[in-house]
């Protein structure tokens, strides 16, 4: 038994971390060696709805997909609850944006209707329609024709009742379809939070889950998605000759500031294999983070025209001695779009089928920045 989960382990985290870990200088694994797990190869999470439809505030997020439910994948889910808890011990990080709807269940809280439509606004107007009483008949048979099934977040359906898919949705029958489509939804990865919370309980106490709120574990696990410039430069370190007053210095941290908060995301990303920052001081001392400028290796009469580069294991960034801070920008904005494309298994054709359209936005924002 001890050599079959010994085993079993082994292949959960080759599944995990295979397919995305190709990160330019292969972070080590105490920082970033599980962070970001959202690889179509495993299915286990997909793009929420209004991921893929762009809608609501919630355009980036991910969700459980609720058909994986088979015992593989459930002890999958339950590994990256694991790996949850190992980001609650030693403070790492996962890349990974959920909505409120999984947190809350991971930590206990009631569910709402507020959550689905933040995973899935068009599915609550729909059923607000069918819910609203002053519905005539006419209206009712012109415009809802729908059979007692749901759509789930990954483009399954489920149905409400037995041989829900051929028994069509009446008048007299409308609120209970409101109902079930409603439980259904808010439900639809059930399985899979229970399964996360026992992986998470393995590595912290239960009761430790049911103490927190969904904002507070969703920041211990993944930090916060926005970059602290100041705190990043409080503990920024400089080599061989820089200094805070060096003119590429300088030039680095206003293109920072200049920048929007996604590009600002991407080097970080570009620097340090992961988009999360410590949330503190204190998580910066304790975790021994610093983000370290120094020159170029390689000088010479064309060091203008080399782009930056990065060691991702130790969070250093090299920039060339660019004599202007137009130059800095458009040589920085190049490189963490090209690697941000090119080192990303989401915008792999292979992994994800939007991978042709996130490239055309990308290069369609990069070169809005270099007009």
């Amino acid at each position: 038994f001890f050599f079959f989960k010994q085993k079993t382990a082994y292949e959960i985290a080759q599944r995990l971390v295979g397919s995305e870990m190709c990160i330019r200088d292969r972070p080590s694994a105490s920082s970033e060696g599980y962070t970001d797990v959202r690889s179509s190869a495993l299915h286990l999470l997909c793009p929420t709805p209004s991921n893929v439809n762009h809608q609501g505030d919630s355009k980036d997020k991910y969700t459980f997909t609720p058909s994986a439910k088979s015992a593989m994948d459930l002890l999958l889910y339950e590994f990256l609850g694991l790996l949850m808890g190992c980001c609650i011990r030693t403070g790492v990080r996962f890349s990974l944006d959920l909505p409120s709807i999984i947190w809350k269940q991971i930590v206990g809280e009631p569910l709402t209707l507020a959550d689905l439509e933040e995973l899935d606004p068009a599915a609550v107007g729909m059923i607000k329609l069918f819910a609203n009483p002053a519905i005539n008949v006419e209206e009712f048979n012109s415009s809802l024709q729908e059979c007692f099934c749901v759509l789930l977040s990954d483009m399954t359906s489920e149905e409400l009742i037995p041989n829900g898919a051929n028994i069509q949705v009446s008048l007299e029958r409308k609120e209970e379809y409101a109902i079930l489509a409603l439980q259904a939804r808010l439900m639809e990865s059930k399985l899979q939070c229970q399964a996360i919370r026992k992986g998470i309980s393995k590595i912290v106490p239960m009761a430790m889950l049911n103490f927190l709120t969904h904002q507070e574990i969703a920041a211990i696990i993944c930090g916060k998605k926005t970059i602290d410039l100041g705190l990043l430069k409080r503990h920024a370190r400089y080599a061989k000759g820089l200094t805070e007053n060096s003119d590429r210095v300088k030039f680095f941290w206003e293109v920072m500031a200049e920048l929007p908060e996604a590009d600002k995301l991407k080097v970080i990303k570009f620097c340090w294999g992961q988009e999360r920052l410590p949330a503190n001081d204190e998580e910066y001392k304790r975790r021994q983070v610093r983000f370290m400028i120094k020159p170029a290796m390689r000088r010479g009469p064309n060091e203008e025209q080399a782009l930056p580069k990065a060691d991702t294991c130790f969070f250093n960034l090299e920039l060339p001695n660019y004599k202007s801070k137009e130059t800095l920008k458009q040589k920085l904005l190049i490189a963490i779009h090209i690697d941000y494309v090119t080192m990303n298994a989401e915008d792999n054709p292979a992994l994800n089928p939007r991978a042709n359209e996130r490239r055309e936005e990308e290069e369609e924002q990069l070169n809005s920045h270099l007009i």
